[in-house]
This record gives structure tokens, C-alpha cells and sequence, in this order.
């Protein structure tokens, strides 16, 4: 049986208050299957081996009343050092209660919930097909900030989807991130996928167009380094590394690294189907927890989740996923030692701007 993998996504909701422009599950769902609930997941959770990373992803995850007793499942079954959940935002003082029992029932393992912003004011609330949702995201941010202050194991970070939406307004975006200064933000490029119910929609930016906001996020990248130590610092260089990736990408629409997803990474759905990862989700599943007893090594150690790997490993896909594209620099030499150059450089910066 393979190892189990570092990094487990599990969308535990199809269910989502937004109707965004980049995404169609809030309007059509994930699969047609049910959503898991809490005796499934607790024996799906069980047989899946300890991960490092544990990914919460929807829909909406703070729609599920019982997102807690999963978060708790997993932290006493898999034993990861972060749970991560990404948010709309709109629920503002469900998510704060959520989180603050999360974080106490789950400590010491650190727990990052990431906000989406997609936009500034308007832009954000057309982009997320919500109205009043930036007045809400910047509530819920600050919120979330203030309970970090006094909850040790909480970490809030910024998350923004570039499209062809925003991508000519990046700048506005990045100004208020430096101004809110959360403990973490990432940018990734709108995909169209099977999914994401997408297809056609043609969300995703040209590479000029990419191009174009590049030097600010490499900007904002070393600006965070000169702050930044230890992992933070690590983190940061791998996200300016995967920048010039995701450039390349769109470019020629080859990945420039081996993927390893389906090894390093799996994601299971809403209804308990397991794919390598949400890019091939609803177009080639490893298997379903509900036809192996919610079995996951099963489905993990399956011929076909052999098969999927094969197809992995032949580059027949290409994506810039970001959680599945950080396992693939660190086991790429020359991305490998790309980040460490990154990091020197953030090291020089902090020694200019602090003298350290």
C-alpha cells in the first residue's frame, strides 16, 4: 500500500452562499451524491494514515454546523500540524465562533483560515456575486485578526483568485493587503475546471496580462521576507518561485515541473468520491469512499487509483494548482534550489531594512 499522502483536501460541503463569477458550485454543486456526513467522515478519516497538511475546502465550509467535530475528528485521527480553511467570509460571527472552538479543540495544531478577496469594494461583491460581501470580508478579517490576538494557534491570512475580472484592478488588491497586513497571502489564477462547473468560461488571464502584475507580487514577496523568519520565510520563497511558475504555465500551458498529485496529495469530495487532486475531480476519481465501507486506504491502494498516478505521471494534465504545486518544487532540484535562492534574497533584504 502506497504512503498515506502529506496533504488531504476534503470538500466537505457542495453547499455555497456565493454565486461567483469564477465558479459555478454555488450555483450547480459538486457531485450528485450527498454530502458525507459526520460517522462517515469519522471512518473515512480513521483508515486515511496521519498527513501533515489537513485542507478544508467547500462550497463554503462554515455552511456545515458540524465543522468543528470534523476539524476535531482530524486532528485525533490524522494528526496534521495545519488545518487549513478558506471562507467567502459572508457567515462573519458563525466563523468566528467556529474558529475560536476550532482552535481550542484542536491546539496545539495551528489553524489558518484564509478570507477570499477578489476585489475592492464593488469589484469584490460583483466578483463573488454577493452583495455587501466586501463590507462583510473586511468585518470578518479584522474579527478574525482580533480573536488571533489571544488564540495562539490561529493564523489569518488573504486569498485572492486572479481572472480576467481583476487583473487590471491587481494593484488596488495588493494596496489594501499591505494596508490590512494579514499573516499570510497567496494569488492563484482562475482555472476553468470540471469541478468548478467552469468550462468555457474563459476567467483565466492571458499571460500578458499576468505578466503584468508579476513584478508586484515579486515585490510584495521580498517586502515580506525582509519581515519575515523560519518557515514564513521559506513559505514566501516558494511563493515567488511559484509565481514564475504559474507565468510559465500560461505561457505554454505545460506545467515546468513533474506533478506528484495522487502521491504527495489527494482530495476527497463532497460525496466521498477521492481524486488525486480537484483538477481531475469529476473527470478521473480514484475510487468512492461509499462502494469500500468509507474505506480510504482502500481506495488509495486500488488499481485504480494506480492508473490515475500513471496518468499523473505521463504530464497528460497541466495546472498551476498551488498546494499540490509546493510538494512538486520541493521534489524538483532546480525549483528546489530556485526557493533557496529566494530565500537568500530575503535574507539581503532583511539585513538592509533591519540591519540584522
Amino acid at each position: 500500500m502506497p504512503p498515506p499522502p502529506v496533504n488531504l483536501t476534503f470538500s466537505v460541503t457542495q453547499k455555497c452562499n456565493s454565486k461567483c463569477a469564477t465558479c459555478g458550485i454555488g450555483e450547480h454543486g459538486i457531485t450528485s451524491g450527498g454530502d458525507l456526513d459526520i460517522s462517515e467522515i469519522e471512518s473515512f478519516l480513521s483508515t486515511a494514515g496521519d498527513v501533515t497538511f489537513f485542507n478544508i475546502s467547500g462550497g463554503e465550509p462554515f455552511l456545515r454546523r458540524d465543522l468543528p467535530d470534523i476539524c476535531a475528528l482530524a486532528a485525533r485521527l490524522l494528526h496534521p500540524d495545519v488545518i487549513h480553511i478558506p471562507t467567502n467570509a459572508i457567515l462573519t460571527d458563525r466563523i468566528l465562533s467556529d474558529t475560536e472552538e476550532i482552535c481550542r479543540r484542536v491546539f496545539p495544531v495551528k489553524v489558518t483560515i484564509k478570507p477570499s478577496m477578489d476585489g475592492v469594494g464593488a469589484l469584490h461583491d460583483e466578483i463573488r456575486g454577493v452583495k455587501g460581501n466586501f463590507e462583510k470580508l473586511i468585518r470578518t478579517y479584522r474579527a478574525l485578526i482580533s480573536l488571533g490576538q489571544r488564540v495562539s494557534n490561529l493564523e489569518t491570512g488573504l486569498g485572492t483568485v486572479v481572472s480576467r475580472f481583476n487583473v487590471d484592478r491587481f494593484s488596488e488588491i495588493l494596496d489594501l493587503v499591505r494596508e490590512l497586513s494579514p499573516d499570510s497571502y497567496i494569488t492563484e489564477v482562475a482555472e476553468e475546471r470540471a469541478e468548478m462547473t467552469n468550462l468555457g468560461s474563459g476567467i483565466t488571464p492571458t499571460a500578458q496580462q499576468y505578466a503584468d502584475i508579476l513584478g508586484q507580487l515579486r515585490c510584495y514577496t521580498l517586502e515580506r521576507q525582509a519581515d519575515a523568519r523560519g518557515v514564513a520565510r521559506l513559505t514566501l520563497a516558494f511563493r515567488a518561485v511559484y509565481y514564475d511558475l504559474t507565468y510559465k504555465w500560461l505561457q505554454t500551458g505545460d506545467w515546468p515541473l513533474p506533478c506528484w498529485a495522487g502521491t504527495t496529495h489527494a482530495h476527497v469530495a463532497p460525496d466521498g468520491e477521492v481524486w488525486a487532486c480537484c483538477v481531475l475531480g469529476g473527470t478521473r476519481a480514484m475510487g468512492h469512499l461509499r462502494d469500500t465501507d468509507m474505506d480510504f486506504g482502500r481506495v488509495w491502494s486500488s488499481g485504480t487509483a494506480m492508473e490515475v498516478r500513471e496518468y499523473v505521471r505521463q504530464g497528460v494534465c497541466s495546472c498551476p494548482l498551488a498546494n499540490q504545486s509546493y510538494a512538486n518544487m520541493v521534489l524538483s532540484p532546480p525549483a528546489a534550489a530556485r526557493t533557496a535562492g529566494h530565500m537568500l534574497r530575503g535574507t539581503v533584504a532583511r539585513i538592509m531594512n533591519r540591519g540584522d
